[in-house]
């Protein structure tokens, strides 16, 4: 559980949503309410991919592989109370130069870059848009 000053814990959040101007707002709606369900949940959650959006069935995975990695899951279901997201920003542009769009990590996992100087990079474009 986490302890000390501070007490919390990352997550990062994935989900489905659906596009305001979509041709198939009903079609779409429903793809939605399939990917929340509790059988693509429970799957999704038995393939390793991540706990699931919902307790119960995160707890039943968890329940169903006692012993075996990651042996944290469940403990991760007590701290849920103590969660704070991984990274936000109110600048939807910080996102893309975080992830693949930016393509500033693969520099440095290919030894373009050196991390330092990658990192640097990324400072440099964060604190850009952030001035906006």
């Amino acid at each position: 559980m986490p302890r000390g000053k501070y007490r919390y814990t990352t997550v990062t959040i994935g989900g489905n949503g659906v596009y305001a101007k979509t041709k198939h707002p009903k079609e779409a709606w429903e793809f939605v309410k399939f990917m929340a369900s509790e059988k693509v949940l429970r799957g999704d959650a038995h393939s390793g991919n991540g706990l699931a959006s919902l307790k119960s069935v995160s707890q039943a995975v968890v329940k169903s592989h006692p012993g075996e990695p990651p042996d944290n899951d469940y403990a991760f279901i007590e701290s849920i109370k103590y969660i704070k997201p991984a990274f936000t920003s109110p600048k939807v542009e910080i996102y893309a130069i975080m992830g693949r769009e930016g393509g500033l990590l693969e520099k440095a996992f290919m030894g373009l870059q050196t991390p330092e100087e990658v990192c640097k990079e990324i400072a440099k474009k964060a604190n850009a848009i952030l001035a906006k």
